[in-house]
């Protein structure tokens, strides 16, 4: 199945790109999409991720509406699907001790991108 994913601030800066898609066996969870992501992009992107997924501070939305960390694991993802990853914003990472914008305000923000 193919999934589309969005790239947003140092995720687009260190990609050079916008978008892209991704063929993941059916059945894949957003958890396995997040591992291909690390497979592809380790070198690029391996210090955003942690244990099993990303960094604390990151978000996701899966067809525009937010997923909660918990959940990625359970979330089986569908043939079209769209995976966005939100980095931190607004003040940086929380374990810095800056507090991000909440993820309401990013997915608006983001929004308005795409009108």
């Amino acid at each position: 199945m193919k999934i589309q994913t969005k790239y947003y601030a140092v995720l687009r800066e260190r990609l050079g790109k916008t978008s892209e898609e991704f063929e993941l066996p059916q059945g894949s969870t957003v958890t396995d999409f997040l591992e291909k992501l690390r497979q592809v992009y380790a070198g690029v992107l391996g210090d955003l991720f942690e244990g099993g997924g990303l960094k604390t501070g990151f978000a996701l939305a899966l067809n525009g509406e937010s997923l909660d960390k918990s959940l990625w694991a359970s979330t089986r993802l569908k043939d079209g699907d769209v995976v966005v990853i939100l980095p931190p914003i607004a003040g940086g990472l929380p374990e810095a001790g800056q507090p991000h914008a909440p993820l309401a305000l990013i997915l608006a923000c983001v929004g308005l991108l795409h009108n």
